[in-house]
């Protein structure tokens, strides 16, 4: 019986080590520092046109390339707690040397499992990849927060963000939107509290609940 009992607690200390050891030293998540390098690629991201987050660039990048310090990185929040992304403060991550529209994959993002709050605004993004649409996100259950300011999206990425039900604040200010909207298309959205869809060539609304739409 004691030396059941020694290779369990032997058994038990191995999975232990095993779980941590897919973290690294400075608390990223494997998998999670790897779908960060995944999205610098996809977002063509170079530090030194970060006009905005500059000064980490030091803190953020060794001599090693592929060693990304992801919790330590300036448009990244982490948990104290778990060591999980809960952040992604991607605006403006293109930088100023690139102008062009593009197309987003959202999957990418499928990796932050407890994010909560997403910035996209200001990079060009003109739409998703087929079949790579922000209904994707849908089984990001912690995501609260989604900016997407500042880009050139039209109206069809309404049915597309339809499915991300856990959602309170949307922000859509300063798109590509036209036209009539037609607001039932979010009605899914039940935990919705903010929309701001100002900015736009908007002139009508239609809605069937009351949520407090922001239209300057």
């Amino acid at each position: 019986m004691e030396v059941i009992k020694e290779c369990f607690w032997v058994l038990l200390v191995m999975m232990i080590l095993s779980l941590y050891g897919s973290r690294r030293s400075n608390g990223c998540w494997e998998h999670e520092r790897i779908a960060l390098l995944q999205l610098q690629d996809h977002f063509n991201y170079s530090p030194q046109f970060d006009n905005y987050y500059y000064w980490s660039y030091y803190n953020y990048y060794s001599d090693n390339a592929d060693d990304v310090r992801c919790c330590n990185w300036e448009r990244v929040r982490c948990s104290a707690a778990t060591g999980h992304v809960t952040q992604l403060l991607l605006g403006e991550i293109r930088g100023w040397n690139s102008f062009e529209h593009w197309y987003l994959n959202a999957s990418l993002f499928l990796p932050f499992q407890q994010l909560k709050q997403l910035d996209l605004s200001d990079n060009n993004i003109a739409g998703c990849l087929k079949n790579e649409g922000f209904e994707k996100l849908s089984t990001l259950e912690n995501l609260e927060f989604l900016n997407l300011g500042v880009n050139n999206f039209n109206t069809n990425i309404l049915s597309s963000l339809s499915h991300l039900s856990s959602l309170k604040y949307l922000y859509l200010y300063e798109n590509a939107m036209k036209g009539r909207i037609d607001i039932q298309e979010l009605d899914a959205m039940s935990n919705l509290e903010e929309l701001d869809l100002s900015g736009n060539n908007i002139t009508k609304f239609i809605s069937s609940r009351g949520i407090d739409y922001i239209l300057i």
